[in-house]
């Protein structure tokens, strides 16, 4: 009798168990669901703002290269030249903080023997034939008018290798907010319009996101800089801002 008991006892705890287990598994998703009911309804809109504005700096990359039978040779006549460059350009009227060395190296010039060039032997050693040193400056422009005669004396001071202009908005920062603005504006109106369509209300905003923008040249709206000596293109710069916006609504 006490064996049964025994038994009976252990089935009702196996049973008791497997009991808990379904209750467990029956209400997890009834939990869930309720979380989910819980969560405020929401709409995200995405927009952009665009400032359209003139540069009023450059930047530009010159420097100088020189070649000699040595590397001191080559070295020699590149402090020279560069030496020269730069008195000549503080005196032009640019200032010592808008001047900045960028790059300078030494390196060998290698050329081939007439024997190895004309030889079928594809393996022959190229040989030193002189070396060169390249020196870059960047130079910073602080008004755009000045550009063209800077280059012309550039030139004429002796820089001999130019890697390109960059144009630069100095108040890019302030010109961003104003993009900022526009995009904040015109996703709010999109969202309202949305609400308005869908006959629910905007509520709060829950979260603002902003994603990366930068000056870019624009194409469509290029305005003539003609300089003294040297033409360039100043044109306009597109500064933009994008943004996401989360509103609650009901």
């Amino acid at each position: 009798m006490s064996r049964a008991r025994r038994c009976l006892s252990v089935s009702d705890a196996v049973l008791l168990t497997a009991m808990l287990a379904l209750s467990a598994l029956m209400t997890a998703p009834m939990t869930a669901q309720a979380d989910d009911d819980n969560a405020p309804r929401t709409i995200a809109l995405s927009a952009s703002g665009r400032v359209e504005a003139r540069p009023d700096q450059a930047i530009v990359s010159i420097g100088v290269v020189t070649e000699g039978d040595t590397a001191a040779e080559a070295l020699d006549a590149n402090n020279g030249a560069m030496r020269n460059l730069v008195d000549g350009l503080k005196a032009a009227g640019v200032g010592a903080d808008d001047l900045q060395t960028r790059q300078f190296s030494i390196q060998p010039r290698y050329t081939r023997s007439k024997r190895a060039a004309s030889s079928s032997q594809s393996g022959s050693a190229p040989q030193i034939d002189g070396y060169e040193a390249r020196n870059g400056l960047r130079v910073r422009v602080r008004e755009i008018k000045d550009l063209g005669k800077i280059l012309d004396d550039a030139t004429e001071l002796g820089a001999n290798n130019f890697d390109g202009i960059e144009f630069v908005v100095s108040d890019a920062e302030t010109r961003r907010d104003e993009a900022r603005r526009k995009a904040v504006t015109t996703a709010r109106q999109r969202a309202e319009l949305y609400a308005e369509a869908a006959g629910v209300k905007l509520k709060e905003i829950l979260t603002i996101t902003e994603n990366g923008g930068s000056p870019r040249p624009h194409s469509g709206m290029v305005a003539s800089a003609r300089m003294e000596s040297v033409p360039v293109e100043a044109g306009t710069m597109a500064i933009t801002s994008q943004v996401q916006i989360v509103w609650r609504i009901e």
